[in-house]
Formats: C-alpha cells, sequence, structure tokens
C-alpha cells in the first residue's frame, strides 16, 4: 500500500483489475528519464492526499497500460469507473490547482456530453 502521502503505483500486471474498478481514478504516467516528471510526480503525490479521489502513477519505461495508448510524458488520464472507453486526457499545465479544477469538472459534466 502506498503511504497516505503518495499515489498509488500502478503496474502492467494489475492494469485491468484496476481499470475495471467502480471508482474514477486520475493517472499519472510518467518515465525516469524525462526531466518534467519529476515535478508531475510530486503532484500526483499531493493530489492523493487530498481524498478527492483515487490517483496513481505508472513508469511507462518498465509497464504497459493495455488499450490505453500513451506516448507523451508526462501525462495525466482521468479515467471513469469501469471503462477505459471513458477517459480523458489532461493537456493543461500540470499543478495540484490546475489538474483538480480540470477533473472536477469533468466528473460534474454528464457523460452523454464528454
Amino acid at each position: 500500500l502506498p503511504s497516505p502521502h503518495e499515489a498509488r503505483v500502478v503496474v502492467g500486471s494489475e492494469w485491468s483489475e484496476f481499470v475495471s474498478s467502480d471508482s474514477s481514478k486520475l493517472v499519472l504516467f510518467y518515465t525516469p528519464w524525462c526531466r518534467y516528471c519529476t515535478s508531475a510526480i510530486e503532484v500526483a503525490d499531493q493530489l492523493a492526499t487530498q481524498d478527492f479521489m483515487l490517483v496513481a502513477k505508472m513508469d511507462k519505461s518498465r509497464n504497459d497500460s493495455p488499450g490505453l495508448p500513451v506516448d507523451t510524458f508526462p501525462s495525466v488520464v482521468l479515467i471513469f469507473p469501469k471503462s477505459l472507453s471513458g477517459h480523458a486526457k489532461y493537456t493543461g499545465p500540470i499543478t495540484v490547482d490546475a489538474v483538480t479544477e480540470w477533473a472536477t469538472a469533468l466528473l460534474n459534466t454528464p457523460r452523454e456530453e464528454l
């Protein structure tokens, strides 16, 4: 289990179970060689302390995320409950306030409008 001050680490072997859960989740995809990823990991860890939703992080240099291709790093993706067909990729600055505002707005938008 992650510490209460860190985002959950997700690995490829648990990806299918992770995305099929009943809750929305925010996932940061990163690589160790990406210089921007260090600050994005810190943001994910800060978001994880807010009890706002499940926040996870995945090292894409070591893990696959079948059904969700990610080719830019860092990438933040909001995955809706039980399905990879319902997801949205964040494209703004990766800060606690900006990501929280974006995710909250999406979660408050009816799914048929997305």
